[in-house]
């Protein structure tokens, strides 16, 4: 199955401020087969080992010292890299979880990591991040034949309302997309 053979050569940064943590994930990761391709304990280096290494996921801890915190990191790669990222924390209380949220994370592993599945975490990781990207390249290929087809085209949403029209449609009714919605 290629989706198995996707997963066996993974590459993964860890971004971790405690030594002895970042050696002991680093450690559990290689145990289980994943390539461990550097360990960052800031901001800055993360991003740029994420810009530079393209590793296929981030584990990253949200408390760093430092002028970035983790959320902050993640929601950079997000924008720029669009590399998916597990959070490694021992802070699950509910305002940590709901800044981490934002950035979208793809996992959120909880320390001390006693009893945890690192394969299964990273491999639905992995998963939904190819599920995610076949999915926008089909949203983009829908979107540009919806507004290049020549005959007018209208949709909506449930309850009716105009969500999307193309240029056609505008020139038939004579509303702009703003103006239909």
């Amino acid at each position: 199955d290629t989706f198995i053979r996707d997963f066996m050569n993974v590459e993964i940064l860890i971004v971790e401020d405690e030594g002895l943590i970042a050696l002991d994930l680093k450690k559990r990761l290689e145990q289980v087969g994943y390539k461990v391709v550097a360990v960052a304990d800031n901001g800055e280096d993360a991003i740029r080992n994420a810009g530079n290494l393209k590793p296929d996921v981030i584990l990253m801890d949200i408390r760093l010292h430092g002028p970035m915190d983790g959320v902050e990191i993640a929601d950079e790669i997000r924008k720029r890299f669009y590399i998916p990222v597990i959070f490694v924390t021992a802070h699950a209380d509910r305002e940590t979880l709901d800044r981490a949220r934002i950035t979208e994370p793809f996992g959120y592993i909880v320390k001390p990591f006693h009893g945890i599945d690192f394969r299964f975490q990273i491999e639905v990781a992995l998963w939904r991040h190819k599920m995610e990207q076949k999915l926008r390249v089909s949203q983009a290929w829908l979107s540009a034949t919806f507004q290049n087809v020549a005959d007018g085209l209208i949709a909506t949403d449930d309850d009716g309302n105009i969500a999307l029209m193309n240029k056609p449609a505008g020139l038939l009714t004579g509303w702009d997309t703003e103006e239909a919605k």
